[in-house]
């Protein structure tokens, strides 16, 4: 999980995940490992770890939202709650742009949940808590 050794995850417990008993918090119900993005980015979905933005825009593929499969086997779908999550996935669908912020606290919790879900935790104190 999370292959890509960006400098601000290096050293960070848990970002880099090899074998899932490195999974230690949050459980592996809570970490995802595979996200249907469609045609959102050229290669690997990325989100930023220690910034309050996304580096790959939020995907939508099916309903307002995109499935995920998470390390303990389930999938689940994530509806996105923010207007502006779901506003900027739609316009940027089938594009590569990078480094959004979003405009409202629903599409902070979106940006929060993915980090969280990719990371573990958050690299920042949030906006939101």
């Amino acid at each position: 999980m999370n292959a890509v050794n960006h400098p601000p995850t290096k050293g960070v417990r848990g970002a880099h995940i090899k074998k899932r008993s490195e999974i230690v918090n949050p459980a592996p119900a809570f970490r995802n490992v595979f996200i249907d993005e469609g045609d959102m980015t050229p290669d690997a979905f990325a989100v930023h770890y220690d910034q309050e933005q996304w580096w790959d825009d939020p995907p939508v593929r099916h309903g307002d939202g995109s499935t995920m499969s998470f390390a303990d086997g389930h999938a689940d779908h994530w509806k996105w709650k923010g207007t502006d999550t779901i506003k900027r996935a739609r316009s940027e669908e089938n594009r590569h742009t990078s480094n959004w912020t979003p405009e409202t606290e629903q599409g902070f919790k979106d940006l929060y949940d993915m980090q969280r879900a990719t990371w573990g935790k958050l690299g920042y104190k949030p906006k939101y808590p």
